[in-house]
């Protein structure tokens, strides 16, 4: 293979198999029933800030009548100092967060992200994947295990892996070494927690030779219970298809249709983050947006959750988000729960 760039190849096949494909034509985007309903819910940095704020924003996707609430948990913050050595008050913290959703008949979908110092030889970011994946499959196992009797409990292995942003290294990013985390991590939270849902890629936009890659050089078929995608589509309307990367209907068939290609023909997809900021559209414009990206997922079956990004102004980018810091609900965020609460 001397002088051959097979990446740069396997992308090129990517994008050419599965890039121009039949955007709603697999027997997937077919209508489901109320009973088989996905399950709508919202990022909220639950552990970024301290308790009470916690349990505010927890109230408040109640409210809303929403169901399950994204959040990460930090590896660093859990292990801070040393392999096996867990910081305690941090456990705890994240107990009553995990408690109050559950009293709430909130459920949990937890990013297991960011590295700490000694678990990447005190060298790179926070954002720099571990050097042994096994540690990392470690640390998601003694959270797994804790949580194992919670019902419906997702863990989301890292965080957008295909970014150069949330994979810190000299190279970028690589699927081949995020596969390895996720062939790590799987049979760890598997063999503590069987009823638990690990999902894997969490995959920001339409990067089906990410997706590709991962089958064909990491192997991943049978390490995840289903795909995380965030199909952002900056300023698109959800059912545009003017651009190929940038687009929500373009993401959700490409990606699905990459898995079929592999042999996951009924895998699901768990949108985990999907948003679209104020300084690319009006909130009302937002809001029309996320009432059609509501309809379509409730058009496929196969899409068993939506999570959108973000609840709190206050907490993350502004422009994010659908609630101020004091709870006032934007015109998108209302449009979102209304269309989440149709059957």
């Amino acid at each position: 293979m001397s002088g051959i760039d097979w990446r740069s190849a396997l992308r090129m096949l990517a994008t050419g198999l599965f890039a121009a494909g039949a955007l709603f034509g697999s027997p997937a985007a077919t209508a489901r029933s109320a009973e088989d309903a996905a399950t709508f819910g919202v990022n909220a940095h639950l552990l970024w800030y301290g308790l009470d704020e916690a349990i505010q924003d927890l109230e408040r996707v109640q409210q809303a009548g929403l169901h399950r609430v994204r959040y990460d948990l930090d590896w660093s913050t859990l292990e801070p100092a040393s392999k096996g050595s867990y910081d305690m008050a941090f456990v705890n913290k994240v107990d009553k967060v995990v408690e109050q959703a559950q009293s709430r008949g909130i459920q949990s979908t937890v990013v297991l992200v960011a590295t700490p110092e000694w678990a990447r030889d005190n060298e790179g970011t926070l954002l720099t994947p571990p050097n042994n994946p096994g540690d990392f499959a470690d640390a998601a196992a003694f959270v797994a295990a804790r949580y194992a009797s919670v019902p419906g409990m997702v863990y989301e292995i890292w965080n957008e892996p295909n970014q150069p942003r949330f994979w810190d290294t000299r190279g970028g990013p690589d699927a081949v070494a995020y596969a390895q985390l996720l062939r790590a991590t799987y049979p760890r939270i598997k063999s503590v927690a069987p009823a638990a849902v690990v999902i894997g890629g969490s995959i920001a936009f339409n990067d089906t030779a990410y997706l590709t890659e991962l089958y064909t050089i990491g192997q991943v078929r049978g390490y995840f219970d289903a795909l995380s995608i965030h199909p952002y589509s900056l300023g698109y309307a959800p059912s545009s298809t003017l651009s190929t990367y940038n687009s929500f209907a373009r993401a959700i068939s490409s990606l699905q249709q990459v898995m079929a290609a592999y042999g996951d023909v009924n895998k699901p997809i768990r949108i985990t983050e999907m948003g679209w900021s104020t300084i690319d559209v009006a909130d009302a414009t937002r809001a029309a947006y996320y009432t059609e990206a509501v309809s379509m997922v409730n058009a496929r079956p196969d899409i068993v959750e939506f999570d959108a990004y973000a609840l709190n102004q206050a907490e993350d980018f502004p422009d994010m988000g659908l609630t101020s810091g004091e709870g006032v609900a934007s015109t998108s965020w209302t449009a979102y729960v209304q269309a989440a609460q149709q059957p």
